[in-house]
């Protein structure tokens, strides 16, 4: 999965991502089919995945999904 993260309309390509009032954040995102994953990856992508309830697009998950400019 590609995640592109867009800051008022326009395409971010840098860490941390600095907000004011009143932005706006859009995420377009790709997406490919790779073939079935196995269980325990899945489970430890949920893990990665759903751990925090906070926006931090450094976070990688090389199996299944990462941040790519």
């Amino acid at each position: 999965m590609g995640l592109y993260p867009l800051l008022n309309g326009v395409f971010i390509d840098h860490a941390p991502i600095l907000f004011e009032k009143g932005d706006s954040l859009d995420i377009k995102y790709t997406m490919q089919r790779c073939g079935k994953v196995e269980f325990n990856e899945y489970m430890t992508f949920l893990h990665e995945g759903y751990k925090s309830n906070a926006v931090n697009l450094e976070n990688q998950y090389t199996g299944s999904w990462s941040f790519q400019l």
